[in-house]
């Protein structure tokens, strides 16, 4: 069910009516045919669908923060909204945990904005590099594993080399009151700061969306970003040329622009970056004159 992910604004439709636009070759109209799109930070669109869709929608699947399209943060009340209104129309909540799972706080996302849905889904940070996913939920639906109404089967399942490597990963996560996490966050908040008032200085049209742990600069898009549409409005080009910037001065990001810090970095990477990101933003201020 991959579906409308990163289409072209004409491709998208409209805020009100968004197209479901298949991702990849190979998909056919069935295998998308019974989902709906709707954007984020909208809480009406989302009441307003499910009454006109009563009985027909099963689950609300979104990330907590969309960290896949510009790391948009949720507006105030808008995860809240999305639990009121899957209990009020009896459907699951679903949180897609993927990059925020044990990376914004030790709980996920939904321990940050103390929302709890139904089932989550995890994976990346939670054994450390080891490759493990986790589905996480409510006793009552987890338990149709075990009663065999719902399959879940695969080779490596249960591997307990990987789980012995996730223990270990939550452990070392949950020492000292969650401090290594803590402290990347506050490594990642200065980050965002340098940055924003470094574009500031140098006139350059920069935001920078997310959360100190994971975060994403982008240029010429609406402020603020509320959702997929203001996100695609970027200066796609002079966000490329800020990672770029940045590699050849040697901090190395995804290349798709997301900033991720972790754990491991300390006073030695922080110095090594906020040093270099005055010669960064005068670079990138000098490819766009």
């Amino acid at each position: 069910m991959l579906v409308s992910y990163h289409p072209s604004l004409t491709e998208a439709g409209s805020l009100r009516n968004p197209n479901v636009v298949p991702t990849s070759g190979g998909q056919i109209p069935s295998a998308y045919a019974e989902t709906g799109v709707l954007p984020w930070n909208d809480q009406d669109l989302v009441e307003e669908y499910l009454t006109q869709h009563p009985g027909a929608v099963a689950a609300i699947i979104t990330e907590p923060i969309l960290c896949n399209s510009g790391c948009i943060l949720p507006q105030p009340g808008f995860l809240q909204s999305l639990r009121q209104l899957a209990d009020r129309f009896d459907v699951l909540l679903i949180f897609d945990e993927v990059i925020t799972g044990f990376r914004v706080a030790l709980g996920g996302a939904e321990a940050l904005y103390g929302i709890t849905p139904d089932l989550a889904v995890f994976g990346k940070a939670v054994a450390g590099g080891f490759p493990l996913s986790v589905i996480a939920g409510k006793d009552t639906l987890i338990r149709e594993v075990d009663r065999g109404r719902v399959v879940h089967a695969g080779t490596f399942n249960g591997n307990p080399i990987v789980l012995a490597a996730a223990l270990a990963t939550l452990q070392v996560l949950q020492e000292n009151d969650g401090a290594s996490l803590k402290s990347a966050e506050a490594y990642g908040h200065e980050i965002i700061q340098t940055l924003t008032r470094l574009a500031a200085q140098l006139s350059l049209p920069l935001q920078v969306l997310g959360h100190g742990t994971v975060f994403r600069p982008i240029f010429g898009a609406p402020n603020p970003v509320r959702h997929y549409r203001d996100f695609a409005q970027a200066d796609l080009k002079a966000s490329q040329g800020l990672t770029v910037a940045l590699f050849n001065h040697g901090i190395y990001c995804v290349p798709d622009g997301r900033w991720y810090v972790s754990g491991v970095h300390g006073p030695f990477e922080r110095d090594a970056i906020l040093s270099r990101l005055p010669e960064v933003l005068q670079a990138v201020g000098q490819s766009q004159q």
